[in-house]
């Protein structure tokens, strides 16, 4: 029977369960906090970090981080703004600004 048979198997399923925790943290974002929960937050790092940041934003605190945790850079299309705490693994992602649209704009609504 061929050797790389087993090796092969096991790079597969290691693929699979990759593909998963990627799309789990794409679809449901598990790891990011709102930025009132984060200013709340006993911890003073967090919470100076929340602090200085828009009621909008979402913040991921990896600094303790765990295998299949991670955070949708994209969140809000490619305008999301990412700001990350110093060299801490905080990050911060605030959606763009909501333009008017179109017919908001010629009616003045």
């Amino acid at each position: 029977m061929w050797q790389g048979w087993d090796r092969a198997v096991r790079a597969a399923r290691s693929m699979r369960s990759t593909e998963y925790v990627v799309a789990r943290i794409w679809r449901e974002h598990p790891d990011l906090i709102t930025q009132s929960t984060a200013a709340a937050s006993a911890d003073s790092m967090l919470r100076d970090f929340a602090r200085a940041l828009p009621a909008t934003a979402m913040i991921a605190d990896l600094r303790r981080p765990q295998l299949g945790q991670g955070f949708a850079w994209g969140r809000y299309g490619p305008q999301t703004s990412i700001e990350r705490f110093g060299v801490e693994r905080l990050w911060a992602l605030t959606p763009p600004l909501q333009k008017p649209g179109l017919f908001a704009r010629l009616f003045g609504r």
